[in-house]
């Protein structure tokens, strides 16, 4: 949700063939996720802590393989595990997407090339 927002606001170039929708239905979206989660973990915040302890250490892991980057990088223990991840991770995206990942989209200003082909 967020990326999609970041898509449209920073206007982003996007494939050509993309499915454009008013920007009211991604925020009503938004605004009823976070209703349903606000209203969950203060109802139950015993039974929530699990769910919200999950997310953090999801948050902590993605973090640990965006940042390519990071003073971690330099212990190699520390980038076999995320790599092992990301690479686990990348080939069952291909399996479920049915789908290739491209590599030769390093930077942005290669990846905006693409979608303009």
């Amino acid at each position: 949700m967020a990326a999609l927002l970041n898509i449209r606001f920073r206007h982003l170039p996007v494939h050509p063939e993309a499915i454009r929708m008013p920007i009211v239905f991604p925020l009503l979206f938004l605004a009823f996720s976070l209703t349903l989660v606000t209203v969950t973990v203060a109802r139950s915040f015993s039974i929530s802590v699990v769910g919200l302890a999950m997310l953090a250490m999801a948050l902590c892991l993605y973090t640990g393989m965006l940042q390519k980057r990071t003073p971690l990088r330099r212990f190699a223990p520390y980038r076999r595990c995320i790599d092992a991840i990301d690479d686990g991770f990348a080939v069952m995206a291909q399996i479920v997407f049915d789908g290739q990942i491209r590599l030769n989209s390093d930077n942005k200003e290669n990846a905006a090339e693409d979608l303009k082909e």
